[in-house]
C-alpha cells in the first residue's frame, strides 16, 4: 500500500487552494456581451478576462459565446466555449489572450507548470496545417501588456493540430526564477481567402503547477463571476434626493461587489440613464471599492432622481 506521505507524484498536486490560475477558462462569464468584434487593434470585447488582438491594422476577428453539445465527438463536460472567427482576408496573427497579474504570477517563478485546453475547428478554418499556436509568455516587470514585457521570454510555443472533433491538449515547461508576469495566448494566421465559418473554438483552459495535466477544475459560477469582477464589473446605481434649489449638488455612493485590481479611474462608463429633474451624472472619487455618482438638480424643492448602469474596467 502506498505511503501517503512519500509515495505521490508532485506533478499532480497544488501547493494549496485553487489549482487553475486561469480565470474564466471555462468561458462561463460574458459580462460585456455574448459576441464582439475587433478590427485592427486589441480589446476586451466579449468573454471576461480574454483579450483579442489583431496584430496589424486591417485584421478583424469576432469572439462569440457558444453552447457545447454534449453529444459532439470528444466534447468536454463544460457548458460554453469561445468561438474565435477570422472575418476578412488579412493573413496576420490573430491572438486570444489572458494576462495573469503579477501578484499571482510570482507564485510560479522557477516552477514547472502545465497548460491544458480543449479545442476544435470548423472544417473551413484556414489556419496553416490546422495549427493553433499555444504560447506562454513570461517577463520580469509588473502588470505590463504581454507584448511589451520586460526581459520577455517564450516559455511555451507549441502547435496544437485541430480537427473538427474536440481534443484536449497539454504542454509543460519550467518558468524562470525571475518571472513576475506572464500571459497565455492562442494565435493563428489565416491563409488565403476568408470563407464562411473560418473559426476555431476553445474552452477548459487551465494553467497549473506541476508537470501533469490534471482534470479541469470546476469552480462554482458565483466564484468564477467574482474572480472576473476584480477586473470588470457591470452594476446599477441610483440617486434619489431632495433638491432644495436649482443646480443643487446631489450624489450617491456606488459600491463594487468585488474590490478592484486598481481604481478604475478611466474605466467607469455610465449607460441606460434615466433622469428626473437632474442633469447628466458623472462618476467621481473613484477607488478600488466604490465611486461617487454626482450631478445637479434642474428644479428646486423637488425630488431629484437618476438611475442607470455602470461598467467599471480595471483590466490589465
Amino acid at each position: 500500500m502506498a505511503n501517503k506521505f512519500t509515495d505521490f507524484n508532485p506533478g499532480i498536486i497544488n501547493s494549496g487552494g485553487r489549482k487553475n490560475f486561469i480565470i474564466n477558462g471555462n468561458m462561463d462569464i460574458w459580462q460585456r456581451a455574448n459576441s464582439g468584434t475587433v478590427d485592427g487593434s486589441l480589446y476586451y470585447i466579449s468573454v471576461d478576462r480574454w483579450m483579442v488582438r489583431t496584430v496589424v491594422v486591417g485584421g478583424s476577428v469576432t469572439v462569440s459565446k457558444q453552447s457545447i453539445v454534449s453529444s459532439d465527438s470528444g466534447a468536454p463536460r463544460l457548458k460554453y466555449c469561445a468561438r474565435v472567427a477570422r472575418n476578412n482576408n488579412d493573413t496576420s496573427q490573430l491572438q486570444f489572450v489572458q494576462m495573469v497579474e503579477s501578484i499571482d504570477a510570482v507564485k510560479f517563478a522557477g516552477m514547472s507548470v502545465t497548460l491544458s485546453f480543449y479545442a476544435r475547428k470548423h472544417a473551413n478554418w484556414t489556419a496553416q496545417n490546422s495549427n493553433l499556436n499555444a504560447v506562454l509568455y513570461e517577463g520580469t516587470g509588473t502588470d505590463e501588456k504581454w507584448y511589451s514585457y520586460t526581459n520577455s521570454n517564450v516559455a511555451i510555443n507549441s502547435n496544437a493540430t485541430l480537427t473538427t472533433s474536440w481534443q484536449r491538449f497539454n504542454f509543460t515547461t519550467t518558468l524562470r526564477s525571475t518571472t513576475t508576469e506572464f500571459a497565455v495566448y492562442f494565435e493563428f494566421a489565416g491563409v488565403g481567402t476568408n470563407p464562411t465559418n473560418d473559426y476555431f473554438e476553445i474552452t477548459g483552459v487551465q494553467l497549473e503547477l506541476g508537470s501533469v495535466a490534471t482534470p479541469f477544475e470546476y469552480r462554482p459560477f458565483a466564484e468564477e463571476l467574482a474572480l472576473c469582477q476584480r477586473y470588470y464589473e457591470v452594476g446599477t446605481v441610483h440617486i434619489l434626493s431632495p433638491a432644495y434649489t436649482v443646480n443643487a449638488y446631489v450624489s450617491s455612493t456606488a459600491y463594487f461587489k468585488v474590490t478592484k485590481r486598481i481604481a478604475p479611474t478611466s474605466g467607469i462608463v455610465l449607460t441606460n440613464e434615466s433622469m428626473s429633474n437632474m442633469s447628466t451624472a458623472a462618476a467621481t472619487t473613484i477607488t478600488v471599492g466604490n465611486f461617487t455618482l454626482f450631478g445637479q438638480s434642474l428644479a428646486g424643492a423637488l425630488i431629484t432622481e437618476w438611475y442607470g448602469t455602470f461598467k467599471a474596467d480595471a483590466e490589465l
